[in-house]
């Protein structure tokens, strides 16, 4: 039994669990171990032996055979013993014959091959028979006489050789094909059970698998459903707000919008954001219009006291106008009346320094006047801007 065949038989002892497999295991392991002891002592007996009967006996009796022939058919021919020499080469060839035989016998240990041995091994000593009276030569007789020698040995070791053949294919045939055939039988039953467990296991594993992948279908189909509903939830949420934020800049920007609205704040995404954004300006712009109109109040207020401011300037410059007169009419007066009286020159000086005291005054309220005249007019169109503001 090969190493790898140990190793695979004890992983499936230490794997298997199943009772019924455990005892085709252990009949396979008993059936195996039966095997190996015929196999290791006849099969490779018989091989060891049938390999050292070959290189030990065949092959040096038919070498030794081979050195002799070729010496007696040399010397025939040199000694012009042409029979000699043919009777030498038939042997030879009969040798050959013998050889070529016993190797495809090794080879594919056929009855038919090892019939044609001791035959050709016979035809090669009844040509050795023929050879031997024409042999004058002592050292041929010799030589011819090692042949028949080497003939004998040569078919000996052949006989041995083919009972080792024969013992170890009778091995092979009576005990090591049946060991086999119930070692493979047992291996198919082995098999065939765990094939068995695996397409049951495989039906209830595919089983499983089916059930499993309905549950997630529905997990899927219910986490789209949900989350189709969630995202419309938000997006309905969502629009519902900025729906709201857009109704209030529409009113802010028709100039309708109620600066005390407020967008609600409860959200803390980014609409939440936008909303307090918006807040923040709609009460910026709401503190802005009260202050404009506070401020327009008091510019209104300004403008009716410079209004009174006017009126009183113009009385002032009517009585300036009517003083203008007098002083023309004192002038006047003092012109004609210089030739009246010299007692009277410091009261004419005296008017003369009124006079220029009441010129300077005109003057000066003439200025006043021009002054708030132009405040006036500053001050009506302030009103007419804060008027277009309102």
């Amino acid at each position: 039994m090969s190493e790898q065949t140990i190793l695979i038989l004890n992983q499936a002892n230490e794997q298997i669990e199943d009772p019924n497999r455990v005892a085709i295991l252990e009949s396979i392991n008993a059936l195996s171990r039966n095997y190996d002891q015929a196999f290791i002592g006849s099969v490779v007996s018989n091989m060891r032996e049938r390999n050292r009967l070959v290189n030990e006996g065949m092959n040096v009796a038919g070498s030794q055979i081979r050195k002799e022939l070729t010496y007696i058919r040399d010397s025939a021919y040199k000694d012009n013993d042409i029979v000699a020499a043919y009777y030498a080469g038939v042997v030879q060839e009969n040798l050959l014959l013998a050889r070529l035989y016993a190797f495809r016998f090794l080879d594919d240990n056929q009855e038919s091959s090892a019939d044609r041995v001791p035959n050709e091994l016979s035809a090669a000593s009844r040509e050795l028979n023929t050879l031997m009276p024409e042999l004058q030569n002592a050292n041929l007789r010799a030589a011819a006489e090692r042949v028949r020698e080497g003939i004998r040995n040569y078919e000996n070791a052949f006989k041995a050789v083919s009972s080792s053949i024969y013992d170890r294919n009778t091995v092979v045939e009576a005990q090591l094909v049946p060991l086999g055939a119930q070692i493979f039988d047992a291996s198919v039953n082995l098999q065939s059970s765990v094939f068995d467990s695996l397409l049951n296991e495989g039906a209830m594993a595919s089983a499983s698998i089916k059930d499993t992948q309905l549950r997630n279908q529905i997990i899927v189909i219910a986490s789209i459903v949900l989350g189709l509903t969630v995202s419309l939830w938000i997006a309905k949420t969502v629009v519902r707000k900025v729906r709201r934020m857009n109704a209030l800049v529409d009113d802010l920007a028709k100039g309708e919008g109620d600066l005390t609205a407020r967008l609600p704040e409860d959200s803390r995404d980014e609409i939440g954001a936008m909303s307090k954004s918006m807040n923040e300006f709609i009460r910026g712009l709401q503190d802005t219009i009260i202050a404009i109109g506070q401020q327009t109040v008091s510019m209104s207020e300004n403008s009716g006291m410079l209004a009174e401011h006017s009126a009183l300037m113009k009385k002032i410059q009517g009585q300036a106008r009517e003083t203008e007169q007098i002083a023309t009419a004192m002038v006047e007066m003092t012109t004609t009346s210089e030739e009246v009286s010299r007692n009277a020159e410091e009261t004419t000086n005296a008017v003369y320094s009124a006079q220029s005291e009441v010129a300077r005054g005109v003057d000066t309220i003439r200025s006043n006047v021009s002054t708030i005249e132009q405040v006036s007019n500053e001050i009506e169109t302030t009103s007419a801007s804060m008027e277009q503001l309102h």
